[in-house]
Formats: structure tokens, C-alpha cells, sequence
């Protein structure tokens, strides 16, 4: 099913034993426009703590009692690896942790679970690299540009190649395998009222340091997009029109 992303924030995570926290962010990516985590709060409200949560944990959100399940315990969100082990723009922690100490990627083992991973992480935040600058000084994590936060790149300003026209306001994901099939532009400032579908395909990069977002079309085809009501759901009919209008194939 396709759901807006920034809908599900704030659901509560609902554990196989109980409440874990909530649903705060989503951290994708936008190379392949896939959801890699879900940032969760968990804990108590005296020791909360951000965690990440692989998409291979998450189950089906449930719109009417606001609830993400996920396929493990209480414990287990807990004591997931922490947010920062794989904030956005940083590669390294997620390269160290499948290359140097045999895990795989996104946090998780093939039983699924999270014990020797979170071990992995403390010794992963350990490597670094010498800088070029001052020999023997411990030097910043290697950049990763495709990793993103919702939160952080909805309102960035979207340009296309002949001038700016609104700001990102929510990605689009199929909760079966987490993959992002559209991203809704906000264009009121050109379009009065008006929200749009845009294919991940057609965008170019994000710029995180402009707060920029760049797609390969002009103002007019974003203007003429398939335009999106966030409270009807998302039919074939309307993807299979967003498709045929950016030229591409409909997702499988």
C-alpha cells in the first residue's frame, strides 16, 4: 500500500510485547530512493533515545489505532543502534560495519537480531581516518550525500532548470518494501493550492548545505504534474498517470 511518510511519524511503535517509543523519522535513500531506517524515540520519557530501525523489522502501519508494528520486542528497540551510528551524510558507520566486522548492512544479522550489531556500532564509531591537514589527528566520518532525513529535506526549495517552483513536502512509500514512489512538491507559491506528484527519477541531487532540491524539468511540466490530495489514497490509476506523464515505467 502507498502511504504518505510523514503521516506515520508520531505513531506509537508497537512492539511484540508492547508500546516502544514512536515512529520520529525516516532516513532514505536518495541514489536508489529506498527508506533505509526508521528512526524511532524509544524508551521512557526519563531516558528516551533515538534509535534506528532496518525496514526488514517494520510491519504495516495501522492507520486507525496509529500504531507501527514492528517485529521485534521491546528490549530489542531499545537497545537498537542509536541514530547517530548512521546519521545522514555519514557513511562510514554503515561501510565499517558490514567490510571490518563481518555484519550486514542497515543494522542487521541474518537472525535478525540486534545484540552483536549494537556491539559492532560501539567499535565502528571508533574508526577514523588520519587528516590531511594534522597528521595523527582523528579526522570527520566519510560523507555519504545519498543518505537523508524526512524531516530535514521536507521544506527544501525545489529548482528546476529554469528557476525555482515550491519546496518538498512528503515522499510517498509502498509499505511492503519500502521503496519511495513519489515525492509530493508543494508549489502555492506559483500554483495556488496546488500539491504534485514528481518521480524520484526525475531529480537530479539534493543539496543539503543550499537546502535545495533539483529535478531535470522545467517549471511548467512540474505545474502540469499529476496534483496530489493528501486525504484521498493513492489509486493505480493516479500512479499509473503520474508514470505516463514523466515518460517512465510504473513500479513493479
Amino acid at each position: 500500500m502507498l502511504r504518505s511518510a510523514t503521516s506515520v511519524l508520531g505513531y506509537h511503535i508497537d512492539a511484540t510485547d508492547g508500546v516502544a517509543g514512536k515512529a520520529y523519522d525516516f532516513y532514505f535513500d536518495d541514489a536508489d530512493w529506498l527508506i533505509r531506517y526508521l528512526v524511532a524515540s524509544a524508551g521512557t520519557w526519563s531516558s528516551r533515545r533515538r534509535v534506528l530501525i532496518p525496514p526488514a523489522s517494520l510491519g504495516q502501519p495501522d492507520w486507525q489505532k496509529r500504531s507501527f508494528p514492528v517485529k521485534l520486542s521491546k528490549e530489542q528497540v531499545v537497545n537498537s543502534p542509536e541514530a547517530t551510528a548512521a546519521k545522514p551524510g555519514c557513511q562510514r558507520y554503515q561501510a565499517a560495519s558490514e567490510g571490518d566486522f563481518g555484519w550486514p548492512t542497515y543494522w542487521q544479522d541474518a537472525t535478525g537480531s540486534f545484540a552483536p550489531v549494537a556491539a559492532a556500532v560501539q567499535q565502528v564509531q571508533t574508526v577514523t581516518e588520519e587528516s590531511p591537514d594534522h597528521p595523527g589527528a582523528p579526522a570527520k566520518p566519510v560523507a555519504d550525500p545519498h543518505l537523508r532525513s524526512l524531516r530535514t529535506v521536507c521544506g527544501f526549495h525545489i529548482c528546476a532548470t529554469d528557476g525555482e517552483i515550491g519546496h518538498v513536502e512528503d515522499l510517498i512509500v509502498d509499505d511492503e518494501n519500502w521503496a519511495v514512489h513519489h515525492v509530493v512538491l508543494d508549489t502555492r507559491n506559483w500554483l495556488p493550492g496546488s500539491k504534485v506528484l514528481v518521480e524520484p527519477a526525475t531529480f537530479d541531487r539534493i543539496r543539503g548545505d543550499e537546502a535545495r532540491a533539483y529535478v531535470a524539468l522545467d517549471r511548467a511540466a512540474v505545474r502540469r504534474s499529476p496534483t496530489y490530495d493528501p486525504s484521498i489514497p493513492i489509486n493505480r490509476d493516479q500512479e499509473g498517470r503520474c508514470c505516463d506523464y514523466h515518460g517512465r515505467p510504473e513500479w513493479v
